[in-house]
């Protein structure tokens, strides 16, 4: 009885071990399509969020996901992420992507959008409070 207990044990460990590792790091392809599905479901883009309440996401400052937040983020950003790159500054295997805002100037020298992070699995979404402002290249 007690070597069983100890298989019993054995393969449970091993399979926690097992599907540890098989999560996979995501492509950049993958992970922008991840980011897209997020601010989707999220209710940021002209798209209805998730019906889905677990699925939603607060913000760190402006945490709720109740009717009048998901109001307030509706129709704000672009559904696709203007930029996605590897690490973050959570983790250098995590993902970082840049939404820019709906009345974001696609011609102006400085873009505000907001940030968005997710781990190399492309799990744990978070949205960045505050804005980003960056200068494009090229512009002056």
């Amino acid at each position: 009885m007690k070597h069983l207990f100890y298989v019993l044990a054995m393969l449970i460990l091993l399979t926690g071990v097992n599907s540890a590792q098989t999560k996979t790091k995501l492509t950049a392809q993958e992970a922008a399509a991840r980011f897209e599905e997020f601010v989707i479901a999220n209710g940021y883009t002209d798209l209805p969020p998730t019906d889905d309440k677990s699925k939603l996401v607060e913000e760190a400052v402006n945490g709720g996901t109740d009717e009048a937040t998901l109001r307030m983020r509706r129709n704000t950003l672009e559904r696709k992420p203007y930029r996605v790159s590897q690490g973050n500054r959570f983790s250098k295997d995590g993902w970082t992507a840049v939404f820019l805002y709906k009345n974001s100037c696609k011609d102006c020298r400085k873009l505000t959008a907001r940030v968005v992070y997710m781990d190399a699995a492309g799990e744990n979404p978070r949205i960045e409070h505050q804005d980003f402002i960056f200068k494009r290249k090229g512009k002056s």
